[in-house]
C-alpha cells in the first residue's frame, strides 16, 4: 500500500528529489527515491485547503534518481531522472489534469466520468485508463508510447490522434505534425524497471540517456564515433564503467573515464 506522507517538512538540500507543496513548503523525498535502488511508492497527503485543481504541487526528480508517486486518484506516475510533475492535491469534479517535463511513465486509474489529461510542453495526452510513457526531452519532438489501453495526443492547434497499444506518436514541433508508428515498447519503458534497452541506437543517443542517470559529461573524439550503433538490454550498474565495458565488448567503440568525463573513440 502507498504510504501517506504527513510528516513535518525537513530542510531540502540541492539536487535531491523534492516535493514542493502548493503552500510553498518543500519536502526532501530522498528516502522515497533512493539512488540506484528500488523506489518506494509515495502517496501525497492533501495539504492545501483549495478544493480545486488551480493550485499545484510540483515533484522534482534530479539526475541520478528515479521515483514514483501515487496521485490523489491512485494513479501511479514514475518519473525518470531530471524530470518533474505538476499536480493538484485534489482533482476537480470534471477532469484529472497534470503536466510533465522530462520523462514519465503513467499507470492511470480508470474513471470514465473524469478523464485524465497530461500536458506535455504544448501537447495534451488524453487517457482512457492505461499505461503509457511521455518523453519531452528533445527540443524538436515529443514522444508518447502506449503500452496498454488507449490514449490520444493533441498538440495545440492540431487534430486529436488516437493510439493503439505498441504504437508511438511523435509530435515534430518544427513542422507541426504528428506521426504514428509501431514500436517495440520495451525500449521506451525499460527505464521504469531499472533497465536500459537499446535497439540499434547511436552511441550519442545512448550516452545522452546515461548522462541523466550518472550525471556525466561526454567528449566524442569525432562525429563518426557518435553515430556508431549498439543494441542490448542492460541493467543499471552501481558504476558506469561496468556498463560501458559491456558496450565495448559488442561494438567498435572505446571509452576512457576521467573523473565525470567520458572520452569516446573508435
Amino acid at each position: 500500500e502507498p504510504e501517506l506522507l504527513v510528516a513535518s517538512v525537513p530542510v531540502v538540500k540541492d539536487s535531491v528529489p523534492t516535493l514542493i507543496f502548493a503552500s510553498g513548503e518543500k519536502m526532501d523525498m530522498t528516502e522515497y527515491a533512493v539512488n540506484k535502488k528500488v523506489i518506494d511508492v509515495v502517496h501525497v497527503a492533501a495539504r492545501a485547503t483549495d478544493e480545486t485543481s488551480s493550485v499545484l504541487n510540483v515533484y522534482k526528480v534530479p539526475r541520478m534518481f528515479t521515483s514514483r508517486l501515487a496521485l490523489p486518484d491512485s494513479t501511479i506516475v514514475y518519473l525518470n531522472s531530471d524530470s518533474e510533475l505538476s499536480f493538484p492535491s485534489r482533482f476537480s469534479d470534471s477532469v484529472r489534469a497534470v503536466s510533465v517535463r522530462g520523462e514519465a511513465y503513467f499507470e492511470v486509474t480508470k474513471d470514465t466520468e473524469k478523464p485524465f489529461i497530461v500536458e506535455a510542453n504544448g501537447m495534451e495526452v488524453k487517457v482512457y485508463g492505461t499505461r503509457f510513457n511521455v518523453n519531452t526531452r528533445r527540443n524538436d519532438q515529443i514522444q508518447t508510447t502506449l503500452v496498454e489501453g488507449s490514449v490520444s495526443v493533441k498538440p495545440k492547434g492540431l487534430a486529436e490522434v488516437m493510439l493503439k497499444p505498441n504504437q508511438q506518436a511523435v509530435f515534430n514541433k518544427l513542422v507541426g505534425r504528428v506521426t504514428v508508428r509501431d514500436v517495440d515498447v520495451l525500449s521506451y519503458v525499460a527505464w521504469q524497471r531499472g533497465n536500459y534497452y537499446f535497439e540499434n541506437k547511436s552511441i550519442g543517443e545512448i550516452l545522452d540517456e546515461l548522462s541523466l542517470w550518472y550525471d556525466i559529461q561526454v567528449f566524442f573524439v569525432n562525429n563518426e564515433v557518435r553515430n556508431e550503433r549498439f543494441s542490448g538490454y542492460l541493467p543499471r550498474y552501481e558504476e558506469i564503467n561496468g556498463l560501458l565495458s559491456l558496450i565495448e565488448k559488442t561494438s567498435h567503440v572505446q571509452f576512457e573515464i576521467k573523473g565525470r568525463v567520458i572520452i569516446v573513440r573508435k
